[in-house]
């Protein structure tokens, strides 16, 4: 009796399955990866304005959008002096230098100049921006263009910087560009904390001063091209 006991003890005991066990494996990571993010390729072409700083206010811009979370990457082609006429003493007029830094992919081709042009007749001025704005959008044929034109922080430009000005504005309004009038706007007008010692070119502050212009300027643009 008692053996039967002890087997009947040890049947059931035997009988008990262990608790199931549940896997914490869900397979292969199916969550999509996000999409990669779109850099915009900007071609900046200017004179003293867009050069000068040891952080040019173009790359400045550039950098406040990209943190923004719309990526831009500047090719700066600027250099001190130079116009769409007048070569400077570096010998390069702005269109001169479209082959180099204008790119296929560049989303926007963005002119900055010039009050170095204020000697030269209308025409020639004229005759260069023209050629300028079709040579950037062969290369480009894409891009949207952004025209900035003299800067002139002494205030009461001369009628030659006017002239160059106006010059600019009508041909780029013909060439389909976005215009922007630092002179009529002010920029960096009766501020000399912005300014060199000479009085004339941005010094660092000046240069976050014109990036804070120019970002929301290359946003809009940037946007309206997609």
């Amino acid at each position: 009796m008692l053996i039967a006991v002890l087997v009947l003890i040890g049947v059931v005991a035997c009988s008990h399955e262990p608790p199931a066990y549940e896997s914490t494996y869900t397979g292969p990571n199916t969550t999509p990866a996000p999409p990669a993010v779109e850099v915009a390729s900007v071609a900046v072409i200017g004179d003293s304005y867009s050069e000068q700083g040891p952080v040019p206010f173009p790359r400045l811009a550039g950098d406040t959008l990209t943190k923004e979370g719309l990526p831009v990457k500047i090719t700066n082609g600027s250099v001190s002096g130079s116009g769409y006429v007048n070569p400077g003493v570096r010998r390069t007029r702005l269109g001169e230098r479209i082959p180099r830094i204008v790119k296929a992919n560049d989303a926007v081709v963005v002119f900055i100049g010039s009050r170095n042009d204020r000697t030269f007749p209308a025409a020639e001025i004229a005759s260069a921006t023209s050629e300028a704005y079709v040579a950037a959008k062969q290369i480009a044929p894409n891009a949207r263009l952004l025209v900035i034109g003299p800067i002139w922080p002494e205030g009461n430009p001369p009628d030659g910087v006017l002239q160059a000005r106006d010059v600019v504005r009508d041909q780029a309004i013909a060439a389909g560009a976005t215009f922007v009038d630092p002179i009529a706007e002010a920029w960096l007008v009766g501020d000399p904390a912005l300014l060199k010692p000479d009085g004339v070119h941005p010094n660092e502050a000046g240069n976050q001063y014109l990036a804070a212009k120019f970002a929301p300027l290359l946003r809009s643009v940037l946007e309206v091209n997609g």
